[in-house]
């Protein structure tokens, strides 16, 4: 399984393709040259850990998921490698929250977008100074319910330019304004 393994690492293999690469595998293990065989082990057992009685052999789907998510952790924390910079170059920043995906981009491109979407419900944008975070379609408040996200409760947060340091720069504003007209002491 190193080989399928390899290309999980850098490619989005289809699900039906996992699944015929594990059916492979299970005759591999169960039939004779006759295409005939006795199962005398649960596939899941089979796929469980070596201290668990099982040969330790990964769910392909999953080790999709794991090691493609481990390439999208190094595009989007920009580490500086030479290909992260390469396709940085080439295709811009990878946004797990506005995928877009070039006609004509590479298959490794295509792969980390579509491994992004996958993921993106468990990440959340750290702000900074909120110069590159839109308020209203990039998850960065990350204790407050969707419902309660800050577009669902006022409508001019629905335009998709408005970034989250023009939020902060109000909110000084209006801190600022209160202070000069007393309504507010600073201690």
């Amino acid at each position: 399984m190193a080989i399928p393994t390899y290309w999980l690492g850098c490619m989005w293999l289809p699900d039906t393709i996992l699944q015929a690469i594990e059916k492979k595998a299970r005759s591999f293990l169960w039939e004779s040259g006759a295409g005939r065989g006795l199962h005398l082990q649960n596939w899941n057992t089979v796929m469980s850990s070596k201290a668990e009685g099982g040969l330790a052999i990964r769910k392909l789907k999953e080790a999709k998921a794991a090691l493609l998510g481990k390439l999208v952790f190094k595009v989007l924390n920009r580490q500086e490698s030479p290909w992260v910079k390469l396709l940085r170059a080439k295709y811009g920043e990878l946004n797990p929250w506005s995928p877009s995906v070039p006609a004509r981009a590479s298959w490794v491109w295509r792969a980390l977008v579509n491994t992004a979407v996958m993921i993106r419900g468990g990440c959340r944008k750290l702000i900074g100074n909120g110069r590159t975070t839109k308020a209203a379609t990039e998850p960065w408040l990350s204790s407050v319910s969707w419902n309660r996200q800050p577009w669902q409760m006022h409508p001019r947060l629905m335009n998709e330019e408005l970034l989250v340091s023009d939020l902060i720069a109000e909110a000084r504003g209006q801190v600022d304004r209160m202070v000069g007209n007393g309504r507010l002491t600073r201690r």
